[in-house]
């Protein structure tokens, strides 16, 4: 922990999301961000799925998040409040086609949850910070528009995340240039991180375990599509992304998941120059 806040204050980040498919972090992750100036935009919970409304879900949720909050709210360090991850967009990209659940019904009860029920308890638990229903969101346009926009992630409002992953993302062109871009591109963990939760003959990129925590469909091809596109392969290893069977040893997965790490810090770079610079690199 201690050294991820230091590596990101050392390159001039100022500010981290705490994802909403992930957790509440500890207290000291809370005091490392302020003492070391890091802001957090900071998700709620929820992420790429459906909730139910029904009373006792309602009452389950309202306790977590008045725990959450009133425990870390006086933490400068946190920016803004954001209510999930994707579940806005996923209902307008209709993630999930179910007849008996129609879209109309999804917005009705996402509303219910996140703009009903949730807005206002952290509005009544923090008054000093915005709170945002989703991410991506348009922020206010979005909630002109009742709380679901026709258009999430609209790069003139709010925030985006932006996965154009199959084009060339060392390239100023490819980006847009949004208000604020709060999730972009892929790369995998080092060994010592996956090795504590997979066996070690799982470590490769087409691993039972490997895919079942690879939640973007697709995901690990276009990682590897961008690697492929930037570095010199490995002898033996099949440039094709369509065959990746050569390319399955542990010790390749070592380079590839450092390189992975590489291609998208230049990705990082190059989208945050057009943002903070509005210049090419």
């Amino acid at each position: 922990m201690e050294f991820l806040l230091e590596s990101a204050r050392e390159i001039g980040m100022n500010a981290l999301r705490v994802w909403g498919g992930g957790r509440f972090e500890a207290e000291e992750f809370y005091r490392m961000a302020d003492r070391k100036g890091i802001l957090l935009w900071h998700d709620l919970m929820f992420a790429c799925a459906l909730y139910p409304i029904d009373g006792p879900f309602l009452t389950n949720i309202k306790h977590e998040i008045t725990t959450h909050i009133t425990r870390i709210k006086n933490h400068p360090s946190i920016l803004v409040w954001s209510g999930n991850n994707e579940n806005e967009l996923a209902i307008r990209q209709r993630w999930w086609v179910v007849g008996s659940y129609p879209m109309g019904q999804q917005i009705k009860d996402y509303i219910t949850l996140y703009k009903d029920t949730i807005k206002p308890l952290v509005a009544t638990l923090d008054e000093s910070r915005p709170f945002l229903l989703s991410s991506p969101s348009n922020g206010v346009q979005t909630e002109a528009e009742g709380g679901v926009s026709i258009n999430p992630g609209n790069p003139s409002y709010g925030d985006i995340h932006f996965y154009d992953d199959l084009s060339n993302l060392w390239t100023p062109k490819t980006f847009e240039t949004p208000r604020c871009a709060t999730e972009y591109v892929q790369s995998y963990p080092l060994k010592w991180t996956m090795t504590q939760y997979i066996n070690e003959s799982e470590w490769y990129y087409t691993s039972d375990d490997m895919l079942h925590r690879q939640h973007k469909p697709g995901g690990f091809i276009t990682v590897i599509k961008q690697v492929f596109d930037h570095f010199q392969l490995p002898k033996g290893c099949n440039p094709s992304i369509t065959n990746v069977s050569t390319c399955l040893t542990g010790n390749f997965m070592n380079q590839f998941a450092y390189l992975s790490q590489f291609h998208q810090a230049i990705a990082y770079q190059v989208e945050l120059s057009i943002i903070v610079d509005g210049e090419d690199v």
